[in-house]
C-alpha cells in the first residue's frame, strides 16, 4: 500500500523531517486518515500533488517487483 501525506507533528530527536513537509510511505494500513510513522520510514518528497506522487511510486515499485521476480525465476537473461 502507498501513502502520501503531510507531516503534522514530529517526535523528539527527529531532525530529518519538518512539519508541513510532504512525505511518502510504503506500508500496510495506508487507508487511514492519520498515521504514526517512524522517521526513517518516511521519504520526503518535492512539493508535488500527493495523488500524482502516490501513483508514480506504485508503478515504479510494481515494475521493480516484476523484474526481481523474473530474475529469480528465470535468471538474468530476458
Amino acid at each position: 500500500m502507498v501513502a502520501v501525506g503531510v507531516v503534522t507533528a514530529i517526535g523528539e530527536g527527529v531532525c530529518e523531517l519538518k512539519i508541513g513537509e510532504i512525505v511518502y510511505r510504503n506500508a500496510m494500513g495506508t487507508y487511514t486518515e492519520e498515521q504514526i510513522v517512524l522517521a526513517d520510514k518516511a521519504m520526503p518528497l518535492p512539493p508535488l500533488d500527493p495523488l500524482v506522487v502516490a501513483s508514480v511510486m506504485i508503478k515504479g515499485l510494481t515494475a521493480r517487483l516484476l523484474v526481481h521476480t523474473w530474475v529469480q525465476a528465470y535468471g538474468t537473461t530476458f
